[in-house]
């Protein structure tokens, strides 16, 4: 699931996800700009695999569906 972070400010959010093996992809597309940040493992962003340190930009609006194993952090505008 999304474990969602408190912040200081009201118009950020910042979450992580945690996929094992075999759990079904997550679509996160969301209506604001969002920034992936694979941590641990092997998870994919759509057909990008992100390894530990590695991030990606989605645009908003942009279809995206998470796959595991492994770890990713979100950080996205609320508006």
């Amino acid at each position: 699931g999304e474990e969602v972070y408190d912040t200081p400010v009201q118009d950020f959010r910042l979450s992580r996800f945690v996929l094992a093996p075999g759990t079904p992809g997550r679509d996160l597309t969301l209506t604001t700009p969002q920034i992936l940040l694979g941590t641990e493992g092997t998870p994919t962003v759509g057909e990008l695999a992100l390894g530990p340190g590695q991030s990606v930009f989605v645009p908003a609006g942009e279809p995206v569906e998470l796959r595991g194993p492994g770890t990713v952090f979100r950080a996205t505008a609320l508006t």
